[in-house]
């Protein structure tokens, strides 16, 4: 194996030690059966890859997607572990437009950046993934 291909090795060795730990948390918190259902590994030794995947989270494993769920779970008592990328503002997690105003400020805080306010207009028809993404784009 090549330098680049032992590096994409380490890697993914790192985000499944990770992806374990939160599982053996939602174990802790939820009990197995319902944890089980979150966690899925798929490892494809044939193309040196590793896909993690969880059965609700599609989000980017990004800072930025963890910082995200962490306001979330704070303003509005979510359990961190609970919130995917696929939630629904409104449906899923069930925010109103009160809570949507409040995501934003915490989002301008958090993030530095303000929000324009026809980009953000349909915030709380979003999913968490949408939430992640425009908020990239605002950072950069």
């Amino acid at each position: 194996m090549n330098k680049e291909q032992i590096d994409a090795v380490t890697y993914l060795k790192k985000q499944i030690r990770e992806e374990i730990e939160r599982y053996k948390i939602a174990v802790k918190i939820h009990g197995h059966e319902k944890a089980s259902k979150t966690l899925h590994i798929q490892i494809n030794l044939d193309e040196g890859q590793a896909i993690l995947d969880s059965e609700k989270a599609h989000a980017p494993k990004s800072d930025t997607f963890d910082k995200v769920v962490e306001i979330l779970s704070v303003l509005h008592g979510f359990d961190r572990y609970e919130i995917s990328g696929s939630d629904h503002l409104k449906n899923d997690l069930g925010l109103d437009s009160l809570d949507v105003v409040e995501l934003e400020m915490e989002l301008e805080k958090e993030f530095n950046f303000l929000v324009d306010d026809q980009v953000w207009s349909d915030i709380q028809d979003w999913c968490v993934d949408e939430v992640v993404v425009n908020v990239e784009k605002n950072m950069k």
